[in-house]
């Protein structure tokens, strides 16, 4: 079955396509072997003119540069993020993010100075969130993430999309959604509803860049790549048995305000 990049690939020169070919191949056997292997054997799912110019910009790359490939591939991934097909979905669907609390927090402390006046300031922002109350007008239009928002949700309408958690423990929620295990705890889970309006998309490899936890789906939306179950506490493993994937997609950034109030925090 071809793929876009077989389909990329043909329109290259036969010089582009064997340096790209020997780029990739020492590529795969030092540190990039998922990200190679997404790229060369699935669906990438990006318009074919996407595709020829990341694999164009790979194949100029010099060979002596190897140590710079994977900042130079994520750099690349980034200018044609949100690029894969809509996520139609029900306006009643809930999305449901997971974030680092202090990243979050930081997040909003740096990135919006002007109406953010310190940590602290940001701190009691997401203490309303947790507890529900207002926010101000300002703090409403503060951008909830600075780039690609990952989300789950559930493949039935009415279900809570955190509702496949069976120990609601902060390892079960990063390994069972593929997270960066290095995300500081605590935990913030958020919701919202109407997926039409933060113009939901599949995932990409674009979307994923180096992050090893991550697969092309070839459903009309993603599917999350949990860790192995090994990854996890004894104790903890035992008492989940096994983890499946669960549905995700990736959005634009969206203001505070589009955020149900009443998000959840775990802490261990």
């Amino acid at each position: 079955m071809d793929t876009r990049y077989s389909e990329a690939l043909g329109q290259m020169s036969s010089t582009e396509s064997g340096r790209l070919s020997d780029l990739l191949d020492a590529w795969e056997k030092s540190t990039g072997r998922v990200v190679v292997q997404n790229l060369r054997e699935n669906e990438f799912r990006l318009p074919i003119r996407i595709m020829q110019r990341i694999l164009k910009k790979l194949a100029a790359m010099s060979p002596s540069h190897m140590d710079d490939l994977p900042a130079y591939y994520e750099g690349l991934c980034h200018q044609y993020a949100r690029r894969g097909p809509r996520i139609r979905l029900s306006s009643s669907h809930r999305l449901g993010r997971v974030v680092s609390k202090r990243i979050f927090e930081a997040s909003l402390y740096t990135h919006d100075p002007g109406v953010i006046a310190s940590l602290g300031h940001a701190r009691r922002i997401t203490e309303a969130l947790v507890k529900g109350t207002a926010l101000s007008r300002a703090h409403g239009h503060l951008r909830a993430s600075r780039h690609t928002a990952w989300v789950t949700f559930s493949t039935k309408v009415s279900e809570h999309p955190f509702a496949f958690l069976k120990t609601g423990s902060a390892q079960e929620l990063q390994a069972t959604l593929g997270l960066d295990p290095r995300l500081p705890l605590p935990l913030m889970l958020v919701t919202y509803t109407e997926p039409r309006l933060v113009d939901l998309r599949k995932p990409t490899v674009a979307d994923a860049g180096v992050f090893p936890f991550f697969r092309p789906s070839r459903d009309r939306f993603g599917w999350t790549v949990p860790w192995p179950i090994q990854f996890l506490q004894t104790a903890l493993a035992n008492r989940i048995g096994s983890l499946e994937p669960r549905p995700e997609g990736v959005h634009m950034p969206i203001p505070l305000s589009r955020i149900e109030r009443g998000a959840r925090v775990i802490r261990r």
